[in-house]
């Protein structure tokens, strides 16, 4: 069976990682851009592809303004109508129900109610996430939950803590509470930061990410003050970099004020870590109450407040619990069932 993926993200290995789990399956993946329409007609009519498998819709949208949005909505939703006439079935992985900075929600909103008429099948990582996309899309019979694979052996892991601290100057002792990603509006950093200055003890809130621009980052720094406890690394965190971030931390703070699918909570995991989280989205199924430090509408204060109380072997039994489920759900599953809905797509296409 021949796969074309769009549209190539390099930002992290989740695409890789199902790749080659897929090719085991006698799978045959291309990757190629979303962001041309005739780009992507041109692409699929070279590789012939029995599935095009959508990831996320932004590239379909986004343009240089409202006008050229538009233009790119409409010639995305024709290539796509004309690739599914043409004999190709379309998969999508729902990775969030809207985009995430509300850019042009009425082309967003209208390329997403195109996908879903044209898709014969999606997938989405949770039981959560399926009830926000019947709640939404009004569709429930084509979607199956298949779970987010994990990141173990996806980044490098050979840092020691102490190494990874000494790099990033902070002392053995001190409680490391980690933000980790790209540092955007819903991510509800503003409310963390808030919440760490509140608290008192020997922890330090690291937060590595690249923002979303310089309003984000003057914010930031706004609000951070003169608080030496906050330590800033703003940019771009290349793979080999990320076990030095994960490795210094203690826990690792998820703030999502919305989140449908938390490939960063996975990470989490992955690297033998606890999380703060709101009791929200996919938390609930991924942690249960002994793994990790949820909390509801009282906000994260407390939950770094008992991240800080406990001790460091309570931590690290919390984290390796964290790794044992991150570990379960293994690339080679998720590509059996991957797989396994791409021929049921190409079965219901024809």
């Amino acid at each position: 069976m021949k796969v074309l993926m769009v549209p190539e993200f390099k930002g992290n290995p989740y695409q890789r990682l199902l790749k080659e789990a897929l090719e085991k399956e006698e799978v045959e993946v291309t990757m190629a851009d979303s962001d041309n329409p005739s780009l992507l007609f041109k692409k699929v009519k070279e590789v012939r592809p029995d599935v095009l498998h959508v990831h996320w819709v932004h590239p379909m949208v986004l343009g240089r303004n409202w006008f050229t949005s538009f233009l790119k909505v409409l010639t995305g939703g024709s290539a796509l109508r004309t690739i599914r006439r043409r004999g190709t079935a379309i998969v999508w992985t729902v990775h969030n129900i809207t985009d995430h900075e509300k850019r042009f929600p009425r082309w967003d909103r209208y390329i997403r109610r195109r996908l879903v008429r044209l898709s014969n099948r999606m997938i989405v990582h949770s039981n959560s996430a399926l009830k926000e996309v019947e709640e939404a899309y009004g569709v429930s019979d084509k979607v199956a939950v298949i779970r987010h694979g994990n990141y173990i052996g996806g980044y490098p892991d050979a840092v020691s803590r102490n190494d990874a601290r000494k790099e990033l100057d902070i002392s053995a002792s001190t409680r490391v509470i980690l933000f980790f990603g790209y540092v955007r509006p819903y991510k509800g950093l503003e409310e963390l930061i808030r919440s760490f200055k509140e608290i008192k003890g020997d922890a330090v809130l690291l937060i590595a990410g690249k923002p979303d621009g310089e309003n984000t980052k003057a914010e930031l720094e706004r609000l951070i003050g003169k608080d030496e406890r906050i330590k800033l690394h703003l940019g771009y965190v290349p793979d080999d970099k990320v076990q030095v971030f994960m490795g210094a931390a203690d826990v690792v703070a998820l703030p999502f004020r919305e989140i449908l699918t938390s490939g960063s909570a996975v990470l989490a995991m992955s690297f033998g870590r606890t999380v703060i989280a709101p009791r929200i989205g996919p938390m609930e199924e991924l942690f249960d109450d002994d793994m990790a430090f949820l909390y509801g509408e009282d906000g994260p204060k407390g939950p770094m407040e008992r991240a800080i109380s406990i001790s460091a072997q309570e931590l690290r039994e919390m984290g390796d619990q964290c790794r044992i489920r991150a570990r379960s759900n293994d690339w080679d599953s998720v590509a059996r069932s991957t797989a396994a809905i791409y021929q049921d797509a190409v079965d219901v296409g024809r």
